[in-house]
Parts: C-alpha cells; sequence; structure tokens
C-alpha cells in the first residue's frame, strides 16, 4: 500500500522552539483512501534533546500545586517537568478499539497534538531537529503503515544569551582593569569598579537583545544566538567600552 495513501502534515503553534519552554507539536492526517480508515498507532522517535510531556501527570501536578498555600505553591515542582518521559523515549498513542475519534472517512481529516519540552536551555544551540514517525491505521481488513518527518526549528531563550551577556561583561571589565592597571587593580577596587560593570551589564543585556531580533525593519550588525554568542558580546562591550556598544545598536535607525 502506497504510503501516500494517507497525507500527514506537522505543525507548532509558533514559528519556532524555544530551549526551556513548553510547545504543542499538532500532527494532521488526511485520508486519501477511497473508504474509511481507522487509525490504529502513532509513533513519534523524539531525539534526546527532546522529552514529551504525559498530560494526565501534569495535570495531576497542576493540580496539587493549586492546593497549596503561600510559599509552598512557588516551592512546587513545576508541572510541566513532574509529567516529562525519560530524553529520547518514544512517544506512541494507541486509541482503544471503540474510540471513533480518530477513524477518518474518505477525504476526511483528524488532528492529533502532544507536548513536549527541550529541557536543557542554558547551553542549547538554534539549529533544526529531525525526527522520524510513522502511523499504523486499517484500511478494508488490512494494518498498513506510514512513515514521516517531524522537523523544526530550534532556539535558546533570550535568559540564555543575557546570562551570557552579564557574564562576559563581568569578565570584559575585569580585563580591562588589568590591562590598564596591572596587579594593582583587585587592590583598587571599589565604586568605580562596581559603576563601570553596571553600566557593561546593562549595556550588554540591551545589546544581545537587539542583536537577538531576527525579523522586523531594524536588522542588527550581528545576531547573537546562544549563551556563548552573549558571553563574547559582553566581554567587548566590558572590555572595549561604549564604542563596541554603538557599532551593534547604533543611536540612529539605518
Amino acid at each position: 500500500m502506497s504510503t501516500a495513501a494517507i497525507k500527514v502534515s506537522v505543525t507548532i503553534a509558533q514559528p519556532f522552539v524555544v530551549a526551556g519552554e513548553p510547545f504543542s507539536l499538532t500532527t494532521t492526517f488526511e485520508n486519501a483512501h477511497e473508504g474509511p480508515v481507522k487509525i490504529k498507532r502513532i509513533l513519534y522517535h523524539i531525539p534526546h534533546q527532546v522529552q514529551w510531556i504525559h498530560l494526565g501527570e501534569y495535570q495531576d501536578a497542576w493540580a496539587k500545586q493549586k492546593a497549596k498555600n503561600g510559599l509552598l505553591r512557588f516551592l512546587s515542582r513545576t508541572p510541566w517537568r513532574a509529567g516529562l518521559r525519560g530524553p529520547g523515549q518514544v512517544m506512541f498513542f494507541a486509541p482503544p478499539d471503540d474510540d471513533p475519534s480518530l477513524d477518518m472517512q474518505a477525504s476526511e481529516t483528524v488532528n492529533y497534538s502532544f507536548s513536549a519540552l527541550v529541557p536543557k536551555w542554558l547551553f542549547a544551540t538554534g539549529g533544526k531537529l529531525t525526527f522520524p514517525a510513522m502511523i499504523e491505521y486499517e484500511y478494508e481488513g488490512a494494518r498498513h503503515s506510514a512513515e514521516f518527518q517531524v522537523a523544526f526549528t530550534l532556539r535558546p531563550p533570550l535568559r540564555a544569551n543575557s546570562i551570557g551577556a552579564i557574564t562576559g561583561a563581568l569578565l570584559g571589565t575585569i580585563s580591562r582593569g588589568l590591562r590598564d592597571q596591572g596587579p594593582d587593580f583587585f587592590a583598587q577596587l571599589g565604586i568605580a569598579f562596581f559603576t563601570s560593570t553596571s553600566l557593561a551589564v546593562i549595556l550588554s543585556v540591551v545589546a544581545v537583545i537587539y542583536s537577538s531580533r531576527r525579523t522586523g525593519d531594524a536588522q542588527p550588525i550581528v545576531t547573537v544566538e546562544d549563551l556563548w554568542g552573549g558571553l563574547l558580546t559582553g566581554f567587548l562591550i566590558g572590555y572595549a567600552g561604549h564604542e563596541y556598544f554603538n557599532r551593534l545598536v547604533p543611536s540612529q535607525p539605518r
């Protein structure tokens, strides 16, 4: 049986997936057969970076967290993480035989959605994740299968870039002090160092936010993709000062 007999498309709600933030993945199946089809099983061979979320366990954890009062509610484990399956664990769904929700008449479509998470966000790098999946279905009393691919763009969160920028700004400011004052730098730490470091941190975070933009009329000279890009940007601003910041974030729009 040709795999074209079941047409498959996979979408996510947002343009890209942000590491550390839950996302929903929706698969749309279209029956291109001339008769009805009954879906028996759907399998997603999720890569090691991604973990799917068990909806029932998430809902139980959310209900328990809502029942807590005061500080205990904020100290509770994030409900999304309570429902996480192991890294790389296959996600599958097999509807009961008496469940007609995924039955399709000719030319009909059905949707199946589940939530997932890329939990390691601090050192995440941008890129495209692609992994295989398969649908098993019954048509005219015979069992068939069709393979398809899931692909989405992954980006690190802005907070990872900002952590890199703050760390880089601190290291850059220290390096500049050692360059200018030599061994006496650490003996003369005071309000001047605190002020210059604070300014470098603020400028670095602003530059990272600006340089992380990828749409709109304002296009940055460089783009900051991850923690390491933020670290380098923060270091250069802390070391070179306003000159480098003005190159990244011009005061007049181009």
